[in-house]
């Protein structure tokens, strides 16, 4: 008989039920959250900008099977269900270290995502385009010019695209004699003919070669005799799949190449490599993540693996580093930890995961061939201890 009726006067926070663009998403490691935001909106919400690579809110999205680039744009809402009309009270609440912590979003349109990425990207530098893709594609060619009558010592054989002839190997004399070509020192293997005194040496198929010939033959004994060369274009690349260190996770394959198919004016299609997609080093690819904490490089104790053992003192970020560099610790073998995650929100804050101990660690282990196929770079905490800082490709 006390219940009241409910009505506007009394209803203090709308509900969302049926708000298809509200998702949210659980963080549980004792890790930083890895999201990048955008805190001067003109809206006055916090957005977000992107989740990075290998940070725990890639990896939460991951695990609710979500795009992580869905997010981008989304206001964050609410956080462990609490909504703050001041947005610095939610940049506060999403600062605080505790964990388990649950964030509400509200997925951006289309058109708004783009309008916080244009907004983030004006404030880079603009100057630094995609490396490669709009250089501009030279054909450059050299003479070497022949004024005596005797032989050029070259061999040529037929070009990779089949339009020409190509140096295959230069011919010695009788005692190791160097003929006029290589004595030259401008010619190289696999540079292509492409012009004999003048006259073009290339062709569609076998007519160029045909070509080059007779241009050849006819002006044997001629001199001085031009002939021009280029670089060659064309050349075969056998990749191989690597051996796979026991223990390492492979990296690349066929998803790192881009292709594109183009076609040319004889009607043939040609399949280009139009770049290279960024795939995950073995390190993240072995589920390691930002803020990780590197304690052991092939058994040496570094960063919290020094404080667990009482070594003191530990090797500094520098030392580390140089180890990390150092071929001659090749296949290395490292060891990353993460503080257990705790259900109850009592005392699990990322706070006091930086001085964590060795028994309420989770541990992982990678190994690697080499420097570039790590795919990390550390860093270091305000008390010196040794973490992932980022990732590259």
């Amino acid at each position: 008989e006390d219940l009241v009726e409910a009505d506007e006067q009394v209803v203090v926070q709308q509900v969302f039920a049926n708000d298809h663009s509200l998702v949210e998403l659980v963080w549980r490691e004792r890790l930083p959250l890895g999201m990048n935001l955008l805190t001067n909106d003109e809206s006055g919400h916090l957005k977000v900008v992107d989740f990075p690579r290998g940070s725990q809110a890639r990896g939460v999205c991951e695990l609710r099977q979500f795009e992580p680039d869905m997010f981008k744009g989304a206001r964050v809402v609410a956080v462990n269900g609490f909504e703050y009309a001041d947005q610095d009270d939610l940049f506060e609440a999403l600062r605080d270290s505790t964990r388990p912590k649950t964030i509400l979003f509200q997925l951006a349109e289309l058109e708004e995502a783009e309008k916080v990425n244009r907004f983030v990207q004006s404030g880079e530098d603009t100057d630094c385009e995609d490396y490669g893709l709009n250089l501009p594609r030279e054909f450059a060619t050299y003479d070497v010019v022949f004024d005596e009558l005797a032989d050029l010592g070259i061999e040529f054989s037929q070009s990779i695209g089949n339009q020409c002839l190509s140096v295959s190997k230069f011919l010695e004399g009788n005692g190791g004699i160097v003929f006029a070509a290589e004595r030259s020192g401008d010619i190289h293997i696999g540079d292509l003919l492409v012009r004999v005194n003048g006259k073009n040496a290339q062709g569609t198929c076998e007519e160029g070669q045909l070509n080059a010939i007779d241009l050849l033959e006819s002006a044997a004994k001629t001199r001085p005799l031009c002939l021009t060369f280029a670089h060659s274009y064309l050349f075969r690349v056998v990749v191989e799949r690597p051996a796979v260190t026991p223990g390492s996770h492979e990296t690349g394959g066929p998803d790192e190449i881009m292709l594109d198919e183009t076609r040319l004016s004889s009607g043939s299609r040609r399949v280009l490599i139009k770049g290279f997609n960024n795939v995950s080093g073995t390190v993240e690819s072995s589920g390691i993540m930002l803020g990780d904490h590197l304690v052991f490089i092939n058994g040496i104790p570094v960063g919290a693996g020094a404080r667990w053992l009482g070594e003191s003192p530990s090797p500094q970020l520098d030392e580390v580093q140089e180890m990390i560099l150092d071929e001659s610790f090749y296949p290395i073998g490292l060891t990353f930890a993460r503080p257990m995650k705790r259900e109850s929100r009592w005392g699990s804050s990322f706070e006091n995961s930086q001085q964590f101990s060795d028994s309420e660690a989770e541990t992982f282990c990678v190994t690697a061939e080499s420097y570039e196929k790590l795919g990390c770079i550390i860093g270091s905490t305000s008390n010196s201890e040794v973490i992932v800082s980022d990732f590259f490709t």
